[in-house]
């Protein structure tokens, strides 16, 4: 452990991971890999990509039912592509018809096919590092979902929520531990396939899936549905599973040939099978990939939804519903973590295999940090239960609010007089805050349809009222539902004309239907004072500090061919950010510290290597050209990735310094125990923040490269924690670095830089481009339509 400091106290806490005893005798545990499908149309050494589930029950038919004599001794497998196995297994060779497998041991050899494939398990003797044993449920390598009624939630977009456990066994320093988690998961609807359609796409009548090719609606609906596995159904009989790998207009009157002669789909079906298609207009299912010569169709009517299926595309307006199922208190998910791992305890999978799983939670030594102090203008208050509150308290260095104006674009329902009331009374608590205000140039009502003309008649006032219209910030007051709205002022403010907008929804002005609504209070509006401001590209951004206090910010961003872990402009962004670090303040940084975020863990260290070499090309760059290179030394440098995407959960033990919520207080670090076991890398989790509701997820601190810290993670501890202060949107304690958050906002904005009326777009709903194989990407075409952040906002915080 890092040790204690003088900003630190010693606490003993209880997390969600569970030691597993490996028997002292040192058994050998051999690993099963690369499950493979092999017949007559997939080359040897080409992955077909099975489905998980497929994968599971194969691998239990075959020890509990093909050669369960074999196996006197459960593996334990993975669902994708290991199993382990505590002792040898003698498989013999063999071969059938009709679905039958092969499997060979060491010496893989070429197998002939059975009538509908065989597979091949090959032998590697080699230590994993994670295995599942769940053999039955839903899963996606991670986690499994039982579909139980008590576990799932129904939604009206086509899918339901279903809880699930996450589970993952690695080592740690000195031990192999379990970790189990609770999560959710968006899981397809079963089904029929219409009521599917209808649901995802908000329609009522079947007769309103007639689509054609080219709308928003059929580009959705397909891709929604890519990859789904249905059955189809005809006259009481169901088909084995088949896979969606398309959609086509006027499915039933598709016309192939068969025999030599055309036909319609829908008199194929009539004439083999004696079912009427109802609605041969509507769109039909393709089962056949995009390069096919001969196309694959079935009626959308005919089709079944397989149970079970996880859905990766979730409608944006579900995820609200998410996070509130996800939700649990501490205590209610401690117990349902400790109810799952008493059933792991006595599996048949692991007492077979040898391991055994102590079934209490690990008690680690952790420390509570001390918070920072918030510095105001007659005081310095000291963080309560992650917050602290800003009534009656004047900022340390306040902005001015001198040149403003208001657009109304609710004033059917948000009349002019109660508007301007609630703008002054704005303008009141911003003067309570120390800002130096003035009075807005206009107040004014404006038409969606005439949106953009709404906001420059604003600035032709402000011109003609003679304001500094470098400080120049409209605010915009909109309806609930304007995401397209919003997309359009944004790229009219942040790209075209370089002016700050902030936008209100009405829902947090009025409510007329609900009785008990009450207009905004002080609280409210301080809250707004302190808040100015398919294949795609992938967006990128660079968020770095330009003061001595590190809270004042600025942004680069662009974008990049999609899927790239590394962020591919970092040279130049780096040259970029220490130009503007040395513009205002007259010399350049002596440290460096990178927080990076967005790396998945497996790339880690490749990530760091490359990187760590742009950002020293990015320093040279600037040094060479300021012809000080090997006369003023580069800034020392320190890279740490940050992440919020892992399973560790850690809850206070005998209700010590825990919050009203049950959780622990902020500030909690662990930095031992179940920290990784490889000495050359330093790592901590940092809870850093008060929950609102549920369980607190901490962050893990992964240090890659340290050349300011000499390793002491106290003082990056300490570091980080501070940063987790002056988030400039909140008042509170928030659960990643500000500068993290930051540039997590700017990537959010990405579709305020393409044109709202133009062909492409960011928006997840608009642009879909479907391929039935690899096709190289045109990032060109991306970049012609990107537009790059007004130079008036360069060094402004306008991700706010």
């Amino acid at each position: 452990m890092a040790g204690y400091t003088q900003r630190s106290r010693p606490l003993e806490i209880e997390t969600n991971a569970f030691e597993i005893r490996i028997p002292e005798n040192g058994s050998t545990y051999l690993q099963y890999d690369n499950i493979r499908e092999l017949s007559d149309a997939t080359p040897r050494g080409r992955e077909p990509g099975l489905p998980r589930n497929k994968k599971i029950k194969l691998f239990h038919h075959l020890q509990n039912v093909v050669a369960a004599s074999l196996f006197s001794s459960r593996m334990v497998y993975d669902g994708q592509s290991i199993a382990y196995s505590p002792e040898r297994i003698r498989f013999p060779g063999g071969h059938g018809a009709g679905g039958s497998f092969i499997i060979h041991l060491n010496q893989p050899s070429i197998v002939s096919s059975g009538t509908r494939g065989a597979y091949e398990i090959r032998l590697t003797p080699t230590v994993g590092d994670e295995i599942s044993f769940q053999k039955h449920r839903t899963n996606n390598g991670r986690a499994y979902f039982s579909g139980a009624p008590r576990t799932t939630r129904s939604t009206p977009r086509g899918v339901e929520l279903w809880q699930g456990i996450f589970i993952s066994v690695r080592p740690t320093i000195g031990k192999m531990i379990l970790t189990m988690d609770t999560t959710v998961a968006a899981v397809f609807k079963h089904g029929h396939l219409v009521t599917l359609c209808l649901e995802y796409l908000k329609l009522k009548n079947v007769n309103q899936l007639i689509l054609r090719q080219n709308s928003s609606d059929y580009k959705r609906l397909e891709k929604f549905l890519l990859n789904l596995r249905i059955v189809i159904q005809t006259n009481g009989t169901r088909s084995r599973p088949k896979t969606i790998r398309g959609l086509i207009e006027n499915g039933g009157e598709f016309m192939f040939l068969k025999n030599d002669e055309e036909i319609s789909v829908a008199r194929h079906f009539q004439q083999a099978h004696n079912v009427r298609i109802q609605n041969p207009r509507i769109v039909g299912i393709c089962l056949s990939g995009k390069k096919s010569e001969r196309k694959e169709v079935v009626p959308l009517e005919l089709c079944i939804v397989e149970p079970g299926q996880l859905c990766k595309r979730i409608p944006e307006d579900i995820r609200t519903d998410m996070v509130r199922f996800s939700t649990m208190r501490p205590g209610e998910r401690r117990e349902k973590i400790m109810t799952e791992i008493h059933s792991y305890v006595t599996s048949e999978y692991l007492r077979e295999s040898g391991l055994q799983v102590n079934p209490e939670p690990l008690t680690i030594r952790s420390k509570m940090l001390d918070s920072p102090g918030i510095i105001f203008q007659q005081e310095t208050l000291n963080p309560q239960d992650g917050k602290w509150n800003v009534l009656r308290r004047r900022l340390q260095n306040p902005s001015a609010l001198t040149s403003w104006g208001v657009v109304n674009f609710i004033s059917n329902s948000l009349d002019m007089k109660t508007c301007t009331d609630m703008m002054l009374e704005l303008a009141d608590c911003c003067k309570n805050l120390g800002m130096a205000v003035g009075r807005p140039v206009g107040i004014d009502p404006g038409q969606p349809h005439t949106l953009t003309k709404a906001l420059d008649l604003m600035v032709e006032k402000a011109k003609r009222a003679g304001v500094d219209g470098s400080r120049f910030i409209i605010i915009v007051i909109l309806p609930q539902d304007a995401g397209p709205l919003r997309t359009q002022i944004k790229h009219w403010g942040d790209i075209i004309n370089g002016i700050p907008t902030q936008c209100l929804r009405e829902h947090k002005l009025l409510n007329p239907r609900d009785p008990k609504f009450r207009p905004p209070d002080s609280q409210y509006w301080n809250n707004v004072a302190l808040n100015p401001g398919v294949q795609k590209p992938s967006v990128s951004s660079l968020v770095y500090s330009h003061d001595e206090h590190a809270t004042e910010y600025a942004a680069l961003t662009s974008i990049q061919a999609p899927r790239l872990e590394m962020i591919q402009d970092l040279s130049r962004f780096i040259k970029m950010a220490l130009e503007n670090f040395v513009a205002k303040n007259n010399t350049p940084p002596n440290r460096l510290i990178f927080f990076r975020d967005g790396v998945s863990e497996g790339e880690y260290q490749r990530v760091a290597e490359q990187e760590l070499v742009w950002i020293r090309d990015g320093i040279n760059a600037l040094w060479l050209e300021k012809g000080v290179l090997g006369k003023i030394p580069p800034p020392m440098i320190t890279f740490i990735i940050v992440t919020k995407r892992h399973h560790a959960v850690f809850f206070p033990k005998r209700g010590v310094m825990q919050d009203r919520t049950g959780n622990l207080q902020p500030g909690c670090v662990v930095d031992s125990t179940i920290t990784s076991p490889d000495g050359t890398i330093k790592d901590f989790y940092l809870q850093s923040h008060a929950a609102i509701q549920g369980t607190c997820r901490s962050s893990h601190y992964i240090v890659l490269h340290d050349e300011i810290f000499n390793n002491d993670l106290n003082k990056m501890q300490d570091l980080a924690y501070t940063l987790c202060h002056v988030y400039a949107k909140a008042t509170r304690i928030v659960s990643i670095p500000a500068p993290v958050y930051y540039a997590d906002l700017v990537c959010q904005r990405s579709a305020f830089h393409m044109d709202p009326h133009g062909p492409l777009s960011m928006d997840d709903d608009t642009t879909s481009t479907l391929h039935s194989g690899p096709a190289p990407f045109d990032l060109s075409m991306w970049q012609q339509a990107w537009r790059p952040t007004n130079p008036r906002l360069d060094k402004r915080m306008y991700f706010l």
